[in-house]
């Protein structure tokens, strides 16, 4: 977890530390369809999805 701390642009570690050093990791990455029913449902408007 140290690891992607560091690789955090400087926002991403302020935004980090103002919520506790908690983030989300997607569990099973390759079981995720892209919907979008997860950005929606987050009440923090946290999650966005990345075209790769």
């Amino acid at each position: 977890m140290q690891a992607d701390f560091k690789a955090l642009s400087f926002i991403g570690k302020i935004k980090t530390r103002v919520h506790g050093n908690k983030k989300a990791y997607v569990v099973q990455p390759d079981l995720c369809h892209a919907c979008g029913l997860c950005v929606t449902a987050c009440p923090e408007k946290a999650i966005k999805l990345k075209k790769v």
